[in-house]
């Protein structure tokens, strides 16, 4: 017995030893970091690309520009807006749908929105009415629901099915809600009343920029 446990004590002290080529490794990490590198620089050149301008309200000035084509939006004209600090890559929502991050539906109507040039040279009117979404986003309570339009789901649909799912589940919710007596309300009041102030602090970058942390009475469903 022992000197079996000796000849294993032998052999477990050695080291096995491996020729290792790393030159198809090094190849491998080259090749990624320049395509990489070449994916980065290649971005999508969009012929309707306002020239320093918001691609939703046409203004200029504090634009954050999209890493992977060529559009431009104010943090304020996005789904959901953008609060600061703002982040170093960002893609825009032709590049990548925020749809995906909608929290619930709460409502839906008819609502007045500024028309395309081809909508007003037709209807011979810059306001039309279209169909909108009233949705409520992840990790942004109740006071910072959107409208969306249906356009814009129909847009996503394809990339996100599963919200295809969300607006068809919404719907039926409204169809029971109409058949019932009770009052609808999308938003209760009391989701978006201050209960109390719990911190305060100055924009970095705009120091006439109070933030105020808030708690309101509740948080809804």
């Amino acid at each position: 017995m022992s000197s079996l446990v000796e000849r294993l004590r032998i052999r477990s002290d050695r080291k096995p030893l491996y020729d290792v080529d790393e030159s198809d490794d090094e190849a491998d990490l080259v090749h990624r970091k320049s395509g990489a590198t070449q994916e980065k620089l290649e971005r999508i050149i969009r012929s309707d690309a306002k020239d320093d301008a918001c691609q939703a309200c046409g203004e200029k000035g504090n634009l954050l520009n999209c890493e992977t084509c060529t559009y431009a939006y104010h943090p304020k004209c996005l789904l959901p807006p953008l609060k600061a600090p703002l982040p170093n890559s960002w893609s825009c929502p032709e590049c990548v749908s925020p749809l995906n991050d909608i929290d619930k539906i709460l409502d839906c109507e008819m609502r007045p929105t500024v028309a395309g040039d081809s909508d007003a040279s037709k209807l011979g009117s810059k306001q039309i009415f279209v169909k909108q979404y009233l949705v409520k986003w992840k990790g942004l309570s109740y006071l910072h629901c959107t409208w969306v339009p249906e356009k814009e789901f129909h847009k996503a649909f394809k990339a996100h099915p599963r919200l295809r799912t969300k607006v068809n589940n919404f719907h039926r919710q409204m169809a029971s809600v109409n058949n019932s007596e009770d009052d609808f309300v999308a938003i209760r009041p009391e989701w978006t009343t201050v209960d109390r102030i719990l911190a305060c602090r100055f924009d970095h970058i705009s120091v006439s920029v109070l933030y105020l942390m808030v708690k309101v009475k509740t948080c809804g469903h």
